[in-house]
């Protein structure tokens, strides 16, 4: 399981990186077009994400723990918001109420592939 693997992310770390960032710089349109497509229909999700990282960064000891809140690994985590309050103290409450968190990429993507299936 790749994603338990913390060896093998970290020996490849750099080589994703690399890859992704040749990406993005030899095809900035439709990297751009796909975030303001997904901004225009979805803002209030993209400002709460904006202000949970604000929030993070500002104060990092009100953050959720930083591990998978699935599998307790400590590489590349994605935070996970089941609700997308907009003010700091939404925000605060959300952490607190175990609805913002961390999950590791595959767990992240399970979770939105699960969600996914459900709308649909």
């Amino acid at each position: 399981d790749i994603c338990s693997d913390k060896d093998y992310r970290e020996r490849h770390k750099e080589q994703e990186k690399a890859r992704v960032y040749r990406w993005r710089k030899n095809n900035k349109e439709k990297y751009n077009a796909s975030h303001r497509v997904h901004y225009k229909y979805n803002k209030s999700e993209c400002n709460s994400r904006t202000h949970t990282n604000k929030f993070i960064n500002k104060y990092p000891d009100e953050a959720p723990e930083y591990k998978c809140k699935i599998c307790f690994c400590d590489v590349e985590l994605f935070i996970h918001h089941e609700v997308y309050p907009y003010t700091f103290s939404g925000i605060i409450a959300a952490i607190k109420d175990g609805k913002i968190y961390y999950l590791c990429q595959k767990h992240h993507n399970e979770v939105h592939n699960k969600l996914n299936r459900i709308i649909k």
